[in-house]
């Protein structure tokens, strides 16, 4: 047990380390160190185990049935979650960007792997599920950060006045 929480604070040492120095100017989404994260992790595992004397092979048959009924009774919370994952490494959308979901529009006020979360103008906080937002379509309004181009156009008043002679009849 103290071998295993020594492996998950290194791993999350060096990846922590790895994406605040490395990759620090790169934009570069904050799913990425939890994937890589997970994947050092489960590496770590299968090689304990491998040492430990357990076959790969057979480990992998069996991760594999037992993954294919887990995905099947969690259909849609992985459905939400692979959504999360895609609106995040993407950029679909981001904090701050004004969007319109169906009929729900508003600003976005945060991005987890679940759900997006959105103010709307009458105060509200909408929560709307990632696999909701993947398979409808996003209308991102205004992105937060953009340029924006002014609509407005300098006119020039100069006016001239001629006076036309006034005839007396």
């Amino acid at each position: 047990a103290i071998l295993a929480l020594i492996a998950i604070g290194f791993a999350r040492i060096l990846v922590t380390f790895v994406f605040q120095t490395l990759f620090r100017k790169s934009n570069i989404p904050r799913i990425l160190s939890d994937v890589l994260f997970v994947i050092v992790l489960i590496a770590y595992a299968i090689y304990r185990l491998h040492e430990g004397g357990v076959s790969p092979t057979s480990l992998g048959i069996s991760a594999g049935a037992i993954g294919a009924g887990v995905a099947l009774s969690l259909k849609d919370a992985l459905a939400n979650l692979w959504g999360g994952i895609a609106v995040q490494l993407d950029n679909t959308a981001r904090v701050g960007d004004w969007v319109r979901i169906d009929n729900v529009t508003g600003q976005i006020v945060d991005i987890r792997l679940r759900y997006l979360a959105v103010a709307t103008n009458s105060g509200e906080t909408v929560i709307i599920p990632n696999g909701h937002v993947v398979q409808n379509r996003l209308t991102v309004l205004a992105r937060r950060g953009d340029q924006r181009i002014p609509w407005r156009r300098e006119i020039d008043f100069h006016v001239s006045y001629s006076v036309a002679p006034s005839r007396v009849i």
